[in-house]
C-alpha cells in the first residue's frame, strides 16, 4: 500500500465519481478526525482533511494490496491453483440448534458458531447486519451482544448493509473481542484496518466470517424491482431467496420468482468491479451456494478452522466433506466473477 499523505478528495474522490465506491464504511469509520460522514451509501466530507492518508489506505478499492493481506492473516500467499483463495479444506455443514434452524437461511452456520463463541467467552460482542421492522428487507449494521441479538440477525439480507459502521458501537461498548460478518468487500476493508492498523479495532477482532457474494442491491434497488418486475410493495416481502433464481416470499404468504438476469440491472453498480466472490480473506467464509439446507463452509485460517472444529466436537454441527461438484461449483463462480470484474477494472483504467 502506499505510505504517502494523500487527502480524501485527492485518493477517493476518483472512487466516488466512478461508481467504484462499495459503500463500505471503512472511511467513515477510520477517520481520526471524524471529518466523514455515511451518507446515502457513500462517505461525505464534512469537516476539514487533515490530509492523514488514513481513509485511503483502508478503502477495499483504491491500491489495492491482497498478497500484504494474505501474508499477514494467512502466513502465505495464496498458490497457483487456488482459485478461491487461501484455505486449509472444505465442508458443507448445518446446525444441530434447533432454535436456529427455525431461523436460518441455509445450513445456519455462522449464528451457530456466533452463539458458540459467545457462550464460551471467545467474543463479547459480533458485528452482523439486522432487520427493520418497519421494511424487512432493509439490513442495517448491528451490533450483537446476547443470544437474543444473535439469533434476530440469523438469515440472509440481500440489501447492502455497511457493517463496518458497527464497529464504532463495539468501542463505544467496550467490546474487547469482537467477531465481524460481512461480504467480500468488508472483509477487505477490514484487513486494511488491521494492517494499518487503526489500532482500537484491529486489536479487539477475534475472528472473522466472510458470506459469498455474487452481487446485492440498494434497498432501494430491490424495491424498485420489486414493483417493476413483481408488482409487489416492498413492504409485503417478508424474506428473500437466491438459489439460480430469486424467490419472494410475502407476508400474505404468496411466493414470486423472477429471474436473475432480469434482476440484475438493479444491482448495485459497484458490483460489477468487484471479483471476490468467496471472501477470500475472511478467517471463514460461508454460503448456500449449489445446496439446500447446508452451508458450504471455507476454512482459511488456523483461527477459523479450530473455532469450526471445536464447535463442531461439541455436536453444535454437523459436518461432511465437500464433494467434488461443490468445489467445481466454488472454482467456477470465482473465475466468473474474477474475470468480470477486472475485465470492468481495466476498462476503467485500474490494473
Amino acid at each position: 500500500m502506499s505510505r504517502f499523505r494523500v487527502g480524501f478528495e485527492d485518493s477517493l474522490g476518483r472512487i466516488l465519481r466512478e461508481d467504484l465506491c462499495v459503500g463500505c464504511g471503512s472511511c467513515v469509520a477510520s477517520c481520526p478526525l471524524g471529518c466523514l460522514e455515511y451518507a446515502d451509501g457513500k462517505p461525505v466530507l464534512i469537516g476539514d482533511c487533515s490530509s492523514c492518508g488514513v481513509c485511503s489506505r483502508v478503502c477495499p478499492r483504491y491500491e489495492c494490496s491482497v498478497g500484504e493481506i494474505e501474508r499477514l492473516i494467512f502466513g502465505r500467499e495464496r498458490m497457483r491453483g487456488e482459485e478461491f483463495g487461501v484455505y486449509r479444506r472444505v465442508c458443507i455443514a448445518r446446525t444441530r440448534l434447533r432454535e436456529v434452524r427455525v431461523r436460518c437461511q441455509d445450513g445456519g452456520v455462522v449464528t451457530t458458531l456466533l452463539l458458540y463463541a459467545l457462550e464460551n467467552g471467545l467474543i463479547d460482542g459480533a458485528v452482523v447486519s439486522g432487520f427493520d421492522e418497519d421494511e424487512p428487507l432493509r439490513a442495517f449494521p448491528m451490533l450483537a451482544k446476547s443470544k437474543g441479538e444473535i439469533l434476530s440477525s440469523a438469515g440472509t439480507r440481500y440489501a447492502y448493509s455497511p457493517n463496518l459502521l458497527a464497529l464504532r458501537d463495539a468501542i463505544s461498548h467496550d467490546c474487547r473481542r469482537i467477531a465481524f460478518v460481512g461480504v467480500p468487500c468488508q472483509i477487505e476493508a477490514l484487513r486494511r484496518i488491521q494492517i494499518l492498523p487503526v489500532k482500537r479495532y484491529a486489536e479487539r477482532l477475534s475472528f472473522v466470517i466472510g458470506l459469498f457474494c455474487s452481487g446485492c442491491f440498494s434497498y432501494d434497488g430491490l424495491a424498485e424491482m420489486l414493483r417493476d418486475l413483481l408488482r409487489l410493495d416492498p413492504n409485503d416481502a417478508l424474506r428473500v431467496r437466491i438459489k439460480g433464481d430469486i424467490a419472494v416470499f410475502t407476508v400474505h404468504g404468496d411466493e414470486s420468482r423472477v429471474s436473475l438476469r432480469d434482476a440484475k440491472k438493479y444491482f448495485r453498480r459497484c458490483n460489477l468491479t468487484c471479483t471476490d466472490f468467496s471472501a477470500e480473506l475472511a478467517d471463514i467464509s460461508v454460503g448456500g451456494i449449489g445446496l439446500e439446507g447446508w452451508t458450504v463452509t471455507v476454512l482459511r485460517s488456523s483461527v477459523g478452522e479450530e473455532i469450526f472444529d471445536d464447535a463442531a466436537s461439541r455436536g453444535l454441527l454437523e459436518v461432511r466433506n465437500a464433494d467434488e461438484e461443490t468445489i467445481r461449483l466454488l472454482v467456477r463462480v470465482s473465475r466468473r466473477k474474477r474475470r468480470i470484474g477486472l475485465s470492468n477494472l481495466r476498462r476503467l483504467g485500474y490494473s
